[in-house]
């Protein structure tokens, strides 16, 4: 039977700020018991909330939270526009990143850092 629907107020939203704020505070241990990152590198990031949705919701975020845990533990950062940060907060899902950009400054910084190893977004 799944715990979601037991009716014991797993689902209940103080009982989710719960688990996530238990959750923050052990990620925030780990992450002091690593080794400083040396280096230093910022991740444009130009997949909107319609891409994940596009290429399977449940596919992209499996692919993307392991992905951005990485990205962090190696002492890099997510940029992204203030257009995309706006309709990414609307979804009520958190941020991830670590700079908002204008728009502008953005776009011509994406089109300037040219391809990564052949790879062309989706």
């Amino acid at each position: 039977y799944p715990r979601w629907l037991s009716g014991n107020g797993y689902m209940d939203s103080s009982a989710i700020a719960t688990r996530v704020v238990t959750n923050e505070k052990r990620v925030a241990e780990k992450f002091k018991a690593c080794v400083a990152p040396t280096n230093q590198c910022t991740i444009f990031w130009p997949a909107s909330i319609n891409d994940f949705v596009r290429i399977g919701f449940g596919a992209a975020i499996s692919f993307f939270c392991p992905v951005r845990a990485y990205i962090a533990s190696v002492g890099c950062k997510f940029a992204v526009g203030k257009s995309f940060a706006s309709d990414w907060k609307g979804t009520g899902f958190a941020p991830f990143w670590n700079d908002e950009l204008q728009d502008t400054t953005f776009q011509v910084r994406w089109f300037q850092g040219g391809s990564c190893g052949g790879m062309e977004w989706m």
